[in-house]
This record gives structure tokens, sequence and C-alpha cells, in this order.
């Protein structure tokens, strides 16, 4: 597939945005003021945002190394 500047922009994005969220997440998860069954359920939101950004991560570096390799 052939990937333009503007997919790599988007695809940072995705990137910064799944930052975003796993460091609010994070955030609920070390504050402590929850009780166990609460803490339990960010900890499993915290898991799946972690996942989630981990794929764009991904994503964002193949673009990245594809235009790369077009446009050195």
């Amino acid at each position: 597939m052939g990937y333009t500047p503007a997919d790599l922009e988007q695809a940072q994005r995705h990137v910064s945005h799944g930052e975003r969220l796993v460091q609010h997440q994070q955030s609920i998860v070390d504050d402590g003021g929850v009780d166990d069954a609460e803490r339990r359920a960010a900890e499993g939101w915290l898991v799946f945002f972690k996942t989630g950004l981990a794929k764009h991560v991904a994503e964002r570096d193949k673009i990245a190394s594809e235009l790369a390799t077009r446009f050195p």
C-alpha cells in the first residue's frame, strides 16, 4: 500500500491520543482512591489502552518506514 505523509500524520495523532488515554488511566490506577473492584476494572482498561497504543505505534512506525524508503 502506498502511504502518504498525511497517513503518517494521522497515525501520529492516533499515537498521541492513545498516550493520553494511557496516562489518564494510569493516573486512575495510581490514585488509590478506589475500591478493589474499581481498581481491577481500571487496571483492565489500562491493559486495553496499552494494547491499543502498541498497535498504533506499530502502524505509525510501519508507515514511517515505508515513507523513509520512498522518500529518503
